[in-house]
């Protein structure tokens, strides 16, 4: 193969703009993490994957303080005769590598907001820091990674507290199309439009020989997940993973697209339903920083793939080519002005807002009015 894509994001942030920086909301998707279906053969040699061990920023390690006493630590392994991704995986867990990743964007973003621009403290301060995470363990552990590059000089007994959604789909920051009742109704009628079928009608005759190579069934949806699965191990950095031999350029690319189709496609045709949960806890948080209601300067929500599409696709960039890298990071800047200024961007580079590089807190309430009462979990 030779097709060629971008893995992991570049740490990049853009330019201050010559303003006040109020305060910085970032969005994260998690670093590499393992497939989140099996399909490989169950005996291939090649599937081992590397989730915990001694040099795991985010490790299966639990602490227990009792008073008077030191922390005691527990630490949870697999059982390794019935884990999906040996050596010690479950399915779509964040691997070691992935902590990594985090690690070092949580140290660029170190570099640039506590040494360059002297934003925040050199330490953890929770009346200037908040952290929310969706329910996923990668999006937890990515998150954890993270802090612990933005912040590597802890304190033993401090503990930094991280919020979280739940797993019976009320999650804002995970929003897929078997969630709120308005994405599944959405989706339902996505799936029955004749562009749906043309593409699964492609997909299932062009992808016939993967189909028959790992011995999966073809069906109706999972030919929408074919790039996601593939990108597990394109996307690997352990070069023992690799993409199935059957797979040529052309049918990779088309996986890609049609994963982007799932996500970033079906975004794009009910833009308000999955950005609107995202977009009221970002202006919730944007209230509370300009009212005076807490002092926060970095919020961090640590989610998906699909959290970052949801928001290009608002603001009409939806890629359909592909999928956000691992360890991509959206950023929303708050700038002091009588009318407050936000800027967007992705991966360093600049998201337009009807052309323009910035657009103001007035405007982006306005253009949000209808998406924020979607999906609402409250």
């Amino acid at each position: 193969m030779v097709y060629n894509m971008t893995c992991v994001a570049p740490l990049a942030l853009p330019p201050m703009l010559n303003l006040t920086l109020l305060s910085v909301f970032t969005f994260l998707r998690h670093g590499e993490r393992t497939p989140v279906d099996r399909w490989m053969p169950k005996n291939d040699s090649r599937e081992i994957w590397i989730c915990d061990n001694d040099e795991a920023l985010s490790p299966q390690t639990q602490t227990f303080n009792r008073p008077g006493s030191p922390f005691r630590r527990y630490r949870s392994v697999l059982d390794s005769k019935t884990i999906p991704f040996p050596k010690n995986c479950a399915k779509g867990q964040l691997t070691v590598e992935g902590m990594a990743q985090l690690g070092r964007l949580g140290k660029f973003f170190r570099e640039e907001l506590i040494e360059k621009r002297k934003f925040l403290p050199d330490y953890f301060d929770p009346n200037l820091i908040d952290f929310r995470a969706s329910y996923s363990d990668r999006a937890i552990r990515s998150l954890i990674s993270y802090a612990h590059g933005l912040f590597p000089e802890d304190d033993p007994n401090e503990i930094i507290t991280i919020l979280t959604g739940t797993k019976s789909g009320r999650e804002p920051l995970n929003p897929d199309p078997y969630s709120c009742q308005e994405l599944q109704d959405a989706y339902a009628e996505f799936i029955e439009t004749d562009e749906f079928k043309s593409r699964r009608d492609r997909a299932l005759k062009l992808q016939k020989p993967l189909y028959d190579e790992i011995g999966l069934p073809p069906d109706d949806l999972n030919w929408q997940w074919l790039g996601d699965w593939l990108y597990s191990y394109y996307c690997s950095v352990d070069n023992k993973h690799l993409v199935p031999s059957s797979v040529t350029d052309e049918m990779f690319e088309v996986a890609m697209d049609d994963t982007a189709y799932y996500s970033n496609g079906f975004f794009d045709k009910y833009r308000d339903i999955p950005a609107g949960p995202i977009f009221r806890y970002l202006l919730e948080s944007i209230d509370a920083r300009i009212s005076g209601e807490d002092s926060k300067k970095l919020t961090v929500f640590s989610g998906h793939d699909t959290t970052i599409a949801a928001i290009t696709a608002f603001f009409g960039h939806a890629n359909l080519k592909g999928i956000a890298p691992y360890r991509s990071h959206l950023s929303v800047e708050l700038y002091d002005a009588a009318d407050p200024v936000v800027r967007f961007s992705l991966n360093g580079e600049v998201i337009t807002v009807d052309g323009q590089e910035t657009v103001t807190l007035s405007r982006l309430k306005r253009m949000t009015t209808q998406s924020v009462q979607k999906c609402n979990y409250y």
